[in-house]
């Protein structure tokens, strides 16, 4: 198992993690700027500390004398949690054999000719067209936490509440590492849109219903019916067509076809369809795009410009931006990539995918000072399959 940079990891990850939040954390900026995708995928061989004397020496966030305690913890959600798989279900990721179609060529059988030779037919060798790829890729963090028993009890009344305010702790630790997973899902998914608009597997919408120079803006566009009940067609049909074998939609050089096919949209297209197409739609299920996942940002969600950051604006959201790799691992190329006004993602459930090949709590006591280190530690991979079909959709 080959496993990345760690320190190119953590980079990549607290990067991820500022941007997701819009907000700095760890040194890293939270405004939206191109991540290091590549040191993540894998694409086969590919409270502030306290200042009053009132509060205690560990977290210097806890009030000594206790009048009344709220615990407020942290929740994460994983909007791409279909990306997430299980362990046993891994094994159908780490090797890939893929099939193309074998000659078809006359068949002699049937039409006999006095004195001709079939030895060149008999015994000529008819290799089967077979590609292989593996994915063997190990990326791992770590979530490190004290606990100082003495230093902290001082600030409870009881056993009980310690206990829920060490289990507020661990639970911290493990939604930080469900927020690694969330910014981790959004970096493969913004790779592989990236991926898909390489090989022009991209629908440029707006060109594509109002014709070369448009003057609509991507945010008119969303409040079009018109518009929006032609590109909600548009990805209906795509994903009907991504289904039948056909090199259309990957890297155009196997075979695919998809008996799945996801589909991942910016929720502020989704929230356009439903509210300005379904709204009034008598018979909403017949404009349906079936099932879906979507999400509040590929990326980013604050950009600063002229001195005045803004978050959630659709420019920013829509946005996904991939620093340049020397070694082109990603297959897209050595320059950074920046691909506006994404609304969606088509793929082959097997395109894109996630495993979290381990999970493991280690614990070390350091006797002098009376404290307990806890490392919390994540080994994952991460992988993009430009073999399978992806297509991208773009408001441009």
């Amino acid at each position: 198992m080959a496993f990345v940079s760690n320190e190119r990891i953590v980079n990549a990850t607290q990067s991820a993690l500022a941007q997701a939040m819009g907000a700095d954390y760890m040194e890293k900026v939270g405004d939206l700027s191109a991540l290091d995708n590549a040191a993540l995928i894998d694409v086969g061989k590919d409270v502030t500390s306290g200042t009053s004397p009132a509060t205690d020496s560990f977290v210097k966030a806890l009030v000594v004398v206790l009048a009344e305690q709220e615990l407020i913890e942290i929740k994460v959600k994983n909007e791409l949690e279909y990306l997430v798989k299980k362990n046993f279900e891994w094994g159908g990721f780490l090797e890939r054999i893929y099939y193309n179609l074998a000659d078809v060529v006359e068949d002699p059988m049937w039409n006999l000719v006095n004195g001709r030779s079939y030895a060149d037919i008999e015994h000529k060798f008819y290799q089967p067209k077979i590609k292989a790829k593996i994915f063997d890729e190990a990326k791992g963090v770590m979530t490190p936490t004290s606990y100082s028993e003495e230093q902290v009890k001082m600030a409870f009344n009881g056993w009980e509440q310690m206990d829920k305010f060490v289990s507020g702790v661990r639970n911290s630790v493990r939604e930080t590492i469900k927020l690694v997973i969330k910014a981790y899902s959004r970096m493969a998914v913004s790779t592989g849109v990236a991926v898909a608009n390489y090989y022009g597997n991209t629908i440029h919408a707006l060109t594509e219903f109002y014709g070369q120079g448009y003057t609509v803006t991507p945010e008119t566009a969303l409040r079009d019916k018109a518009f929006l009940a032609y590109i909600s067609q548009r990805i209906s049909d795509l994903r009907d067509d991504m289904t039948t074998e056909s090199t259309a939609f990957n890297n155009h050089t196997m075979l695919a076809g998809a008996d799945n096919v996801d589909l991942v949209m910016l929720k502020k297209f989704e929230s356009s369809i439903r509210f300005n197409l379904l709204a009034d739609t008598y018979h909403k299920e017949v404009v349906a795009l079936g099932d879906y996942a979507k999400v509040t940002a590929w990326q980013g969600v604050a950009e600063t410009e002229d001195e005045d950051t803004t978050r959630f604006k659709f420019d920013t959201v829509s946005k996904i931006m991939i620093a340049g790799d020397p070694d082109n691992k990603l297959g897209i190329g050595t320059q950074d990539v920046t691909i506006s006004n994404v609304v969606a993602l088509l793929h082959d459930h097997r395109a894109i995918g996630c495993c979290p090949y381990r999970m493991k709590v280690t614990s070390s006591y350091t006797a002098c000072a009376d404290f307990w280190n806890e490392f919390q530690h994540l080994l994952v991979n991460w992988l993009v399959d430009s073999n399978c079909n992806m297509v991208a959709v773009v408001l441009d």
